[in-house]
Parts: structure tokens; sequence; C-alpha cells
């Protein structure tokens, strides 16, 4: 097995960076350099910015994600899409889109955030080290979307534009397409956007039709903004994403064993509302920043629903103080569950209040320093009634120290309060089975992450050793909720990238070995973590001259032997986790002649490869699971224009 997935390891190197190689040998035109991806200044941070997004073009959120290896997104459907930081899935982390806290875990065979990717400008992650001004319950970090405003769209000069796109992809005649119009006059602005995806099921790389795998997604997004000259701004903003079809009643697995699929009507929705006041001139002491939101997560099939609600916001300002800011602020979240099996709905209710102050500093030259502190006080009110409360305090510090013009050694310490955790909806007192609230007690995190940088220019890396421990995570979806379990993460990340004129190359690296109470967990292990091990990320994109340029990413896992023997779901043994190798390539042409135009085609999977994501739910199950198995070969066609 380590001589095979070596081997593809190697052409999927060759592949890609031959892609670079061979359009040099053309006689590219210079252009201004390009990365995938970059770190920030917090400790072990990581930025997908709006060139890294561009050049994937996802067409969903695991799309994002292609070619990293910190972060993966797992489960072929938006539907079924959860996030993992280091295999720690992101109800364990603080989720943000646009500043906008957002409530998760209605269902646990679906996904956590159901996000139309067709407006996104960045994503930062946050693995483990969190700073107190992230928000509450970042027991292993964070994950942060930015969607893009109007004046992200219009070019200098311009008050109105629009966009449309218009996608293909062979593999289950799926089409895509999406329409934004946007536009700026004396300091107001607008923007308004839909997308939507309608096919077929698809086919794995065997040649399977995968079940209950068609797309059926709209989403809706309307933002208004008034910027005045001294630069105070008020935003609004109102988003609809819906998934409505026809799927398994769990529609993360492709099945049960044994059994036919049974398909049925199954509906996940995201709604949020967002009102936000900002002082963006960042002169003297005054730099307010205030955030109200609304948001819902509701998910239903046959049998029960399940929806979550989230009213919450912050006020904070950032100070200038001696070679650096301090931001200092309060939040709050208040958080309700409500769900079951259909005629018998129940609800759990989580209040917190957060305050909170970061400074980040630059000491000398050399030395940059951020720390801070936050103490939190959370009320919760279980289904029948129970009610606890408690507080605590959660603090970081990290540094980053320049040896000279190219070498940074990094290091960061963060303990984290998380307070309680609020049920899954869609199966409180499920089953016939009532929840009772008996030893709750609160979370608490400890992270910490060391290790240094490269950076002359052209070359760029570092590597990084990483540890996180979640004492008493706890259960959201049994009867007993007072149960708990600990869960650490723990491996190296690293990172290596050649930057020229026209292009860039990257290699990625992580390996996380993931336990729970000191074993290796199963993969149905809900909203707590995953065996991750060891992910390889390839990432590559070449500018043969203006109009042209070409690209790609692979991901790839080793096997996964630590499963070998783990007991999964119905007390049945698991196997060792396959590893799998998959590239995707492509080729973008942008007609000098016509301003705004882009035809991009691609080819994912191009290996044509069987196989189920590392972050996916139920792998090494084969006694009790059919996997759900990625879309195999697709040849995608797409066309945008921007006026």
């Amino acid at each position: 097995m380590w001589k095979t997935t070596t081997g593809c390891l190697l052409v999927s190197t060759a592949v890609l960076s031959a892609l670079p190689a061979y359009a040099q040998d053309q006689g590219g035109l210079q252009l201004d350099p390009i990365n995938v991806e970059r770190e920030d200044d917090e400790t072990g941070q990581l930025t997908i910015d709006s060139d890294a997004i561009q050049a994937t073009d996802p067409a969903n959120l695991g799309e994002v994600f292609d070619g990293q290896t910190v972060v993966n997104s797992g489960g072929a459907l938006p539907v079924a899409q959860k996030t993992f930081v280091h295999g720690i899935e992101e109800s364990q982390l603080n989720v943000t889109i646009d500043g906008a806290r957002q409530n998760k875990g209605s269902f646990h065979h679906a996904g956590n955030v159901l996000f139309d990717p067709s407006l996104l400008k960045a994503v930062t992650v946050t693995p483990g080290v969190a700073t107190a001004d992230i928000g509450p319950q970042a027991l292993g970090g964070a994950i942060q979307y930015e969607t893009m405003d109007a004046r992200d769209l219009l070019q200098d000069g311009q008050t109105i534009g629009g966009r449309f796109r218009l996608n293909y992809s062979s593999n289950g005649n799926t089409f895509y397409g999406s329409t934004t119009v946007f536009g700026q006059s004396e300091g107001f602005e607008y923007l308004l956007n839909y997308s939507g995806a309608r096919g077929d099921d698809y086919k794995d790389g065997d040649g399977n039709t995968v079940a209950g795998s068609s797309a059926n997604s709209d989403s809706y997004l309307a933002k208004f903004a008034y910027t005045s000259d001294a630069g105070k701004r008020i935003e609004f903003s109102a988003d609809y994403t819906e998934d409505d079809a026809l799927r398994q009643s769990r529609p993360n697995f492709g099945g049960l064993v044994g059994r036919p699929p049974v398909l049925g009507q199954v509906r996940s929705s995201r709604t949020g509302y967002r009102l936000a006041y900002s002082d963006e001139s960042l002169d003297g002491w005054l730099a307010p920043e205030i955030v109200l939101a609304y948001g819902e997560q509701k998910y239903e099939n046959e049998q029960r629903s399940g929806t979550t609600t989230t009213i919450n916001g912050k006020i904070q300002n950032q100070f200038l103080i001696g070679g650096g800011t301090v931001t200092a602020g309060l939040d709050f979240f208040d958080d309700e569950a409500t769900g079951g099996d259909f005629g018998a709905q129940a609800t759990e209710k989580s209040r917190n209040v957060g305050l909170y102050a970061q400074a980040r500093q630059n000491v000398t030259d050399r030395l940059s320093v951020s720390y801070g502190g936050r103490y939190d006080y959370q009320w919760f009110t279980g289904q029948d009634g129970s009610k606890f409360s408690s507080g605590g305090l959660s603090g970081n510090a990290s540094l980053d120290y320049a040896i000279d013009a190219n070498w940074t050694l990094s290091a960061g310490l963060s303990s984290v309060w998380g307070g309680y955790a609020l049920g899954e909806a869609a199966v409180i007192d499920a089953f016939g089975s009532y929840w009772t609230y008996e030893g709750m007690e609160p979370s608490r995190s400890n992270s910490a992450r060391a290790g240094f940088s490269y950076a002359d220019g052209r070359w760029d890396g570092g590597a990084s050793l990483f540890y996180t421990e979640i004492k008493g995570a706890q259960y959201v979806n049994i009867p007993t909720r007072g149960a708990s379990v600990d869960i650490e993460t723990q491996g190296i990340d690293a990172t290596i990238g050649y930057t020229y004129g026209q292009g860039s190359v990257r290699l990625n690296y992580t390996y996380a070995d993931v336990t729970q109470d000191g074993s290796t967990p199963s993969t149905t292990n809900d909203y707590f973590g995953i065996p991750t091990g060891h992910l390889f990320g390839l990432q590559a994109i070449h500018h043969l001259n203006d109009e042209w340029h070409i690209g790609g990413t692979a991901s790839i896992a080793l096997e996964n032997d630590k499963t070998q023997g783990v007991i999964g779901g119905r007390g049945m043994a698991m196997y060792a986790l396959p590893a799998y190798e998959v590239v995707d390539i492509y080729a973008v042409y942008q007609p000098r002649n016509i301003p705004g135009l882009t035809i991009r085609a691609e080819v994912n999977n191009l290996f044509n490869e069987t196989y189920m994501n590392r972050s996916s739910n139920g792998g090494g199950q084969n006694d009790l699971i059919v996997p759900l198995y990625e879309p195999g070969r697709a040849i995608v066609l797409s066309a945008s224009l921007t006026f």
C-alpha cells in the first residue's frame, strides 16, 4: 500500500509541477506574483484569500479547501458537508460568516453550516490557539468566512455592474448558475445575488450511480451599506440557502449494508440577518465595531425535524497603543435548539455573555507579541427545565521572533473555557428516550503551537508542532446529556512554496493524530473528532500570458491503519481507512478584447479515483455503512461575465 500511495503521490506531484514547467517553456508573460495561500500574523492562522478562491472556483464549500491539509471538508453533498480543523469537527470551533456567529447541530447526518461560496471573499482558519476577540466557545479554534461587498466587484469609477456565471458538470449533468447585480453612489452601495444548482445523481469512480446525490439548491444574498466621507460605515445583509431533494434519510451515508437505498424528501436550510457598524478611518482612540445578527439552521426529513437559532452580537473598539493595538469589547449569544420526532418537539436554550481584550504589539523590530483574555458567563436550560449556570476565564499568548530577514520563530498557548454545548435539535427526546442532565459540567480546551517559517521572496515555507486537548466535550445527541469525553489532536503542519513572476507551486502536509479518551475514535464520532492521519495537498497556478492561465490541486491521504479493530457503529469492528489521491486541473481564458469575460475548463478527479474523503462520516465501517463516495471524473465547463 505504501508503494502504491507513494507512486500516486509522485505522479500527482509530477502532473501539477509540470503545469508551470510546461508553461514556462512556452514563454509566458511576466506578471505580478500569485500566491495560492498565505499565513497571517497570528500563530498558525491560515488565510485562503480571494486569489486562491478564484483559482479553485468552488461550486460548494468542500471545494474551497482543495489542496489544503490544516482544514478539510468531508461529505460529497453540500447538505452533508462538515469541516474539520486538525481532525476536530467545527462544532468545537467558533464559526462566523461576516462576523455573525453560526449555530450548529440540527442533525448529525447533515452538515453544520450550509453555505454557497459563489461570493466568498476569504476564509481565515485559526487552528487551536485562539485569541480572545475571536469569540466564545473557540475550543478547537475558529473558522471565519467573509463574503464580497459591492465595492469588491466594482471597478474604479464604476457605479453599477453585474456578474453572470453558468457552470456545467458532465458527472450528473449538473448546471450551476448565479446572477449578481451591484452598485454604488454617493456612499450608498448594494449587492443582490442568486445562485442555484440542478442536476441528476452523479457517478463514483467505478461508474456506480450514487442514489440521492442530485443537485437541487438555491441561495439568495442581499447586502446594503452606506459609508460616510469620514469612514463611518453601516451595513445590512440577509441571506438564505436551501437544499431540497430526494435523499437518503442519512444523507451523509451511501446507504446501509444489505438494505436497498430508500429515498425521501430532505430539506436543509440556513437563514441569516446581520446589521453592523464600523469606523474604517482607524484614527485615534475610537475605532468601534458593532454587530447584531440572527441565524437559523434547519433540517427536516420524513421522520423528524430540527431547528437551531441564534441571536448574537458584539460591541468592541480598537485602541492604538505603543507599537500596536488593543481590541476590547463585549459579545453575547442567545441560542435555541428545537426539534425531535414530529409531534414531540422539545427545546434547549443557551445564553452567554463575554468580556474580552486582545493586545497585538511590535515590541522590537524583531519581536511581535499577541496576548489577551476573556471572561464568559453562560446560562443553560434543558428540555426538562433543568438549569445550569457557570463562568470561566480564557487566556492566550503568542509571539513571533525574526531571527533575520528570512527566518522567523513562533509559539503560542491558549486555554479556552467552553461552557455547555447546545444539544442536537433533530433528536431531542427522540427514539422514545427522554433527555436527562445530571452531571453536566462546562468544557475547557488547552492548545499549544510552536514552529518556524522562512521567506525570501521566491521560496517560503515552515513547519509547526501543534497540540489541542478538549476536556469534557459534551455529548449532544444521546439521552444522557451529562456524559462527556476528552478529545486530543496533535501532530505537525508543514508547507513549502515557490513563487515566481507568473505563478506559484505549493506543497502542504499535515499529520493529525486524533484520540478520544486516549483511543482512536470511530468515523461516526459526531461532533467531536475524526481519525485523520497523514494528508498532503498540492497547489499550482501559472499565467501563460495576460489571457490564459492553467493550474490544479491535489488532495492526498495515506492509509490510516489506526482505525483497524476500533469499535464503530452497532458494535462492529472497523477497517483501516484507505489511501486516496485526487487531482483536479483547469485552464482559464480571459480574452483581452472582451473585458470581464472568463471561460474555464476543468477536469475534476482526473484519474477517476473511487474514494471517500478522509473527513466523511462512516469511513472504514464496511460491514455496516456503504460509503458516500465522492464524484468520479467530471469535465466542467463554465463561463462568467462581469461588467
